[in-house]
Parts: structure tokens; sequence; C-alpha cells
């Protein structure tokens, strides 16, 4: 399946995971997606490592993306701002699909409560073996 043409917006916040974060943005670009990088402070983050993460997000349109990828943190919540968790609420409003990976599984929840009680989602464990990743955490529509 080719991402030729998406739009996917990677969200991360101070603390990040870096294979949470990496993984998703290098092979959606190597599948031919548009990626956007969104981090908590607009000067960029540092992961759990202390490697920097400048921003990417020129063009970025919550309404406008198919997806939203939110890396999680090596310990706790990741701490999303008020502008991210906007963006993941506009996203979701639209057509775009909410991803999460580990620790942000949590953070999604809390974000998307706002718009509407959790009846109706479901929360589950990717199990598909990929190169490099052992799993992760999904939240997906039922």
């Amino acid at each position: 399946m080719s991402l030729e043409g998406r739009k996917i917006a990677v969200l991360a916040a101070g603390g990040y995971q870096e294979l949470e974060l990496w993984y998703p943005v290098l092979r959606a670009r190597e599948d031919g997606a548009s990626v956007y990088v969104l981090s908590s402070d607009p000067a960029g983050v540092t992961s759990n490592l202390g490697y920097p993460l400048i921003p990417d997000a020129a063009g970025a349109d919550a309404a406008d993306v198919d997806a939203v990828v939110l890396a999680g943190t090596v310990t706790g919540v990741p701490a999303y701002s008020d502008e991210q968790r906007a963006f993941v609420r506009a996203a979701h409003q639209g057509t775009a699909r909410i991803y999460s990976v580990g620790t942000a599984t949590t953070a999604v929840a809390s974000i998307l409560a706002s718009i509407r009680g959790l009846a109706g989602w479901s929360f589950g464990v990717v199990t598909k073996k990929v190169p490099s990743v052992q799993g992760g955490s999904g939240l997906s529509r039922s």
C-alpha cells in the first residue's frame, strides 16, 4: 500500500521516545507521504536520550491531514501543548485517523474525551511484528 499523496502529522513532546517518533516519520516519508512534525514547543524539544527535534509543521492543516500519529515518551504521559491538543481534536473532527504509540495512548484518550465520552472507542495493542518495532498501543473507532 502506497502513502503517495497522503498527509500525516506526527506529534512529539519533550522526552519523546526516539523509535516511536522516527520510525513512523521515516517509513511514511519513504512510502511517499508528506509528513509534518509538530512539537510541543515551537522551538523544538529533545528526546529521552537528548536528541533535538526541530519541528517541520509548515503547511500542516488539521482539516487536511489523513492521519495523526502521537509518539509516546519513555516514562509518563507525554505533555502535549494546547496547540497540539487542538490539532488532534480538529483532525478528529475531520476525516483523519488518530494513531498513538506507547504512552501516547493515554494522552489521546484524554484529548478526545473532551469531544465525546470514551464509549465507542477501543484500546488495543498492535501485535503485527515490524522490523525494529515490537508493538505499540492503538486507539481506534469502533
